[in-house]
């Protein structure tokens, strides 16, 4: 279970424009997401072997830790500025998401056909051509995994509740974050770039401890109406309640053979 501790607000703001360097967080953004994993092993159900390249590595240790279990056969990492690690059999090439398509030769993306993105795209100043661009240089057949925040958690809305947009070191309201996606918004950026949902592959919803709590009180007596402070929503659907418990979801898309 991911902690949720973190610096935010005016303290996260006061430090940033200070240039200080960030007190080390009980969160590691090396962690590996199960979730992520978990949509890996469903799709090797579906494919005999899989050859990844995963934007946003960091230092490679999901890209390890799948080699390690038999999940993929090869593996390339694309990172900006990549963590240290010395227990990598295969290297993490320093690059930037937005352009890695250009360096990478065209051979060795269209015989990738797994494509993983773990809180990649909000990042991104334009995510949706990124991913068209993929579109057209990966294979028929190729699986793009993506791991996303979603805006319309708890804690977001707490916020807008107290009119407060308060970022944070790290999480729904990242500081770095460009984007904000719904669930439709992420099934969205994927059919406008060409890619289909992978529907069986199901969609994954990542909880903290008080999504859980909510989802388990209010899934049974929808329609209820929530309240964040002064904000008040009306919720009609295990979709909508789904969105308001999940800090995260991860979506499973693929290039249709047609």
């Amino acid at each position: 279970m991911i902690p949720f501790d973190r610096v935010r607000g005016n303290d996260l703001l006061q430090r940033h424009v200070n240039n200080q360097k960030d007190i080390p967080s009980v969160y590691n953004s090396s962690n590996i997401n199960p979730y992520i994993v978990q949509s890996v092993e469903a799709i090797c159900q579906y494919v005999d072997q899989l050859y990844a390249i995963e934007l946003g590595a960091n230092s490679g240790k999901l890209g390890q830790f799948l080699l390690d279990r038999s999940l993929i056969t090869r593996y390339h990492g694309v990172e900006k500025s990549p963590g240290q690690s010395s227990s990598l059999s295969s290297p993490v090439f320093r690059c930037d998401c937005d352009t890695f398509l250009n360096l990478f030769p065209d051979n060795l993306i269209k015989t990738t056909n797994l494509f993983i993105y773990g809180d990649v795209l909000e990042h991104l100043i334009d995510p949706w051509r990124h991913l068209h661009s993929l579109f057209h240089k990966c294979s028929p057949g190729a699986f793009v995994v993506i791991s996303v925040p979603c805006f319309f958690h708890h804690t977001s809305l707490s916020g807008l509740g107290s009119f407060r947009f308060d970022y944070e070191e790290w999480g729904v309201m990242d500081l770095t974050h460009l984007r904000h996606f719904s669930l439709d918004n992420i099934l969205e950026l994927g059919s406008i770039a060409g890619f289909q949902q992978f529907q069986s592959v199901p969609i994954r919803y990542a909880m903290d401890p008080h999504g859980e709590e909510l989802y388990h009180h209010y899934a049974s007596v929808l329609p209820a109406i929530l309240e964040f402070d002064k904000l008040s929503i009306k919720v009609e659907s295990l979709r909508e309640l789904i969105q308001i418990c999940s800090y995260q979801f991860i979506v499973t898309l693929q290039k249709s053979y047609t």
